[in-house]
């Protein structure tokens, strides 16, 4: 019995001992610009750079809980223009993702906007007392007429120095990219196989077919797993624009001012991945 209580008490110690930390993620991200503290105006480059051995697929860099920037080509790097929050103190952070989800971040860091310049309210003079008392005037000024606020415009794409002429989708703050325009602009061809149910694309030397509603898919024959299933958006297919850039290797960018998906154009890898996480 003695034996029995002794190596019970073992493994109940040994449970409580802290997981291990991956040795990866520690120091392999950081913010490298603006500085923690600093004051910024206008529009700010925000730069991260993290280790050549973390595996990333892309990076999101962060306002005040919010995710508003991301890209997946290196140097991690984006325009964020201030004067779309108010000016004041707001905390900056970075998440490099990867196929297995988050795999590092940085910060959150302090920043102060400042594009309002400060001015300095002088007190009035006071003057001499009036020998009348002037009574207010009866009547009221008329209300001011506020302007509707301009409705906001539609998500666009550029593909390098081109704007593709397709509309863009935003399902649940993630943007769908449509497969057929993108793939004719890489001069790719895309067929719809409409008793399969299923789109196979040929672009960059790559043979990719693709289920709409499956997040199974194949690339070169060979099965890959897909971030997010493709869906069809009256008739056509779309598909979200990371994971679009992952499988014929784009690099993907959202100007959360603009409201435009940037692409361009990366060297094609040796061998593709068997997951294609977001």
């Amino acid at each position: 019995m003695r034996l029995l209580w002794l190596l019970s008490s073992i493994l109940l110690a040994a449970s409580m001992l802290p997981a291990q930390v991956s040795a990866q993620s520690l120091n392999a991200l950081r913010l490298i610009f603006p500085r923690d503290g600093a004051v910024v105006s206008g529009t700010v480059t925000v730069a991260a750079e993290a280790t050549p051995d973390l595996e990333i697929s892309f990076v999101v860099f962060g306002i005040d809980g919010e995710r508003p920037m991301a890209t997946n080509a290196r140097p991690f790097v984006c325009s964020w223009d201030t004067r779309a929050v108010p000016d004041g103190a707001h905390l900056l952070f970075v998440e490099a993702h990867g196929p297995g989800g988050v795999v590092a971040t940085a910060g959150p860091i302090r920043v102060i906007v400042r594009n309002e310049p400060v001015v300095a309210v002088l007190p009035r003079p006071i003057g001499p007392v009036a020998a009348r008392v002037v009574p207010p005037a009866t009547r009221r000024p008329a209300p001011a007429i506020r302007p509707l606020p301009e409705p906001r415009p539609e998500v666009s794409l550029v593909l390098g120095e081109t704007k593709v002429p397709a509309r863009v989708c935003l399902i649940e703050d993630n943007a769908y990219v449509p497969v057929r325009p993108l793939v004719e602009c890489l001069e790719g061809q895309a067929l719809w196989d409409a008793q399969a149910r299923m789109v196979t694309l040929w672009c960059r030397d790559r043979e990719v077919q693709l289920t709409p509603g499956s997040v199974i898919g194949t690339l070169n024959g060979r099965s890959i797993r897909l971030w997010r299933p493709p869906t069809l958006d009256g008739g056509r297919t779309i598909l979200p624009a990371r994971t679009f850039g992952q499988i014929l290797d784009l690099s993907v960018a959202w100007d959360a001012v603009r409201r435009v998906v940037l692409m361009g154009l990366l060297p094609p890898r040796q061998r593709p991945t068997e997951s294609l996480a977001g």
